[in-house]
Parts: C-alpha cells; structure tokens; sequence
C-alpha cells in the first residue's frame, strides 16, 4: 500500500460534441490534452491512462500542494481559455481522492504499465462521474484546508470566485454530503 492522490477527468457532454463536431472536437481535445500534459509535467505529477478523453493522473503523497495547485490551475486555464467549438463550451469534471491504495506493475504487450487499485482510486472515480459538475472538482481530502492557505494567489482568488472552498466528502452510496 501507498499513499497518494488520484484524479480522474472527464469532459463534460463529450459524446454530444463528438457527434455534433467530429473532426473540430478532435482537434479541442488535442489542445485540451497538450494543456493537461504541461500542467502535469509543472506539478511533477504522472498520467497513468488515458480513457477516451479522461485521464487517471497520479501524485504521490509527497505532493499535495502540487496535486492541488495542478487542478485548481487547470480548470482556471480551460476557462480563461475559453475552449469552444461554435459557441459550445468544452468544460471538465474531475474528482480527486488523497489516500492509500496499491500500485501494480502490469506487462502489456512487452511494457510496463503502472497501475492503481483500491478504494481511493475508486473515490476519484466516483467524485468525478457522480459528484463534479461541469467546470467542477470533487475533493476528497481530509487536508485540503491545510494546504488551501499555500495554494498560489491567482488560484485562491479563483476559487473563491468560482467554487465554495469547503473541504467535501459523500457518502458515495447514498449519493449525499456527510
């Protein structure tokens, strides 16, 4: 077991801009994905797998900070960017989930995949397809408010603007805050 987080993203509405926009929406997660591969590679934080237009990104636990300032920095930058097709917004869920789980070395034709198990990946999961609402962030970190005071200035002012900066936690099952 190991501690770490794990964030899951997705694009909001995505089958509907794949069929309306094809080739053009093609194009939006390419630029979408080169921002997220600088961003990750800014925090020292790691792909796992890409799914489609999701990620599964690791951080380890010595990176907390990091890990937050990665998302918070992100969805500030998809939305002063202003990603669009024809006036349709591209926006992203994400769920973030700090905890323990394992970490597998998987052989898939002839490479070494590292990959993550477990009820926090699970939690990631789950915040971002259940709980995150577009342009959103599901938290589950018993330390975030530890680490809000140091997150960089901008995205501070950003987060009060745009998102309540209370730490959250569901209860997955009954789909409710605790």
């Amino acid at each position: 077991m190991i501690k770490g987080i794990i964030i899951f993203t997705d694009i909001a509405g995505s089958s509907k801009l794949w069929n309306k926009y094809k080739n053009n929406f093609y194009k939006k997660l390419r630029e979408l994905n080169r921002i997220i591969e600088t961003k990750i590679k800014k925090y020292n934080g790691m792909i796992v797998k890409l799914i489609g237009d999701s990620h599964m990104i690791f951080f380890d636990d010595k990176n907390i900070l990091n890990s937050l300032n990665f998302v918070f920095e992100l969805q500030m930058t998809i939305f002063n960017k202003k990603l669009n097709i024809n006036g349709d917004k591209i926006q992203i869920r994400m769920g973030y989930s700090y905890g323990e789980m394992n970490k597998y070395i998987n052989k898939v034709q002839s490479c070494n995949l590292i990959d993550f198990y477990g009820n926090n990946v699970n939690m990631a999961s789950r915040l971002e397809s259940l709980i995150s609402s577009k342009g959103g962030i599901a938290i589950h970190c018993n330390e975030f408010e530890k680490y809000f005071k140091d997150l960089r200035p901008e995205l501070k002012e950003f987060i009060k603007k745009y998102y309540n900066n209370q730490e959250i936690d569901y209860d997955l099952n009954n789909k409710k805050k605790i």
